[in-house]
Parts: C-alpha cells; sequence; structure tokens
C-alpha cells in the first residue's frame, strides 16, 4: 500500500470518524430538543383554561406574590415549588388548591 494512502485512511479513520459521529449526534439532539420544544404547550401540569392561579384562589398579597416562584410561572404552584431532587413541598400536600386541582388527563400516544 502506498506510504501516502495508508496516511490519509489513517488521518480518516482517528479524526474524520469521530467528527462524523459528532455531527451525527447533534443532529440527532437538535432535532430531539424540537420536539420536545413543540410538545411543552401541551403538557398536561400547565394551568388549564379557566382555573385560577393559586395567588388568586388564596388571596395572596402583592409581597407575597412578589416572592412566589409560582406567580412568574405559568405553571401550577406545586409544580414551580418543587425541590430541586423533585418532591412537592410539604405545604403544598395538605394545600386546598393542590387537592382541589383537577387530575391532568395524559395523551395517548398511537405507536
Amino acid at each position: 500500500m502506498n506510504p501516502t494512502l495508508a496516511l490519509f485512511l489513517g488521518l480518516l479513520l482517528r479524526i474524520g470518524l469521530p467528527l462524523a459521529l459528532m455531527a451525527a449526534l447533534i443532529v440527532f439532539l437538535r432535532r430531539l430538543d424540537a420536539r420536545w420544544q413543540r410538545e411543552a404547550p401541551q403538557s398536561p401540569y400547565r394551568l388549564q383554561p379557566g382555573q385560577q392561579p393559586c395567588w388568586e384562589q388564596k388571596s395572596c398579597s402583592l409581597d407575597a406574590m412578589r416572592s412566589c416562584p409560582a406567580a412568574n410561572s405559568l405553571q401550577p404552584c406545586w409544580q414551580a415549588n418543587r425541590s430541586l431532587s423533585g418532591n412537592l413541598q410539604p405545604a403544598c400536600l395538605e394545600c386546598g388548591v393542590f387537592r382541589s386541582a383537577p387530575i391532568p388527563a395524559l395523551a395517548q400516544e398511537g405507536r
């Protein structure tokens, strides 16, 4: 085999193949992100039409609303106030707003 051809094939395998795999991974992840962005507005955990935010139901003061993460979110208060580990706050479990909230229906995907 020609030494120049061997060098070219070696570089192609050592550099070109990893770059091609990385490019394919980037394309896949961008498409996945675009799909998730399209599905996000349809999330069952967002406030449903006609559902009042918790600060309106609980008649919170303006100061309490300013410090509340749920007031700046489209999600129900118990979703906006989840801990970093994903657990609900104990106060939310006892709250009447949480207990009276409708259970969201998950859409079934046809496979």
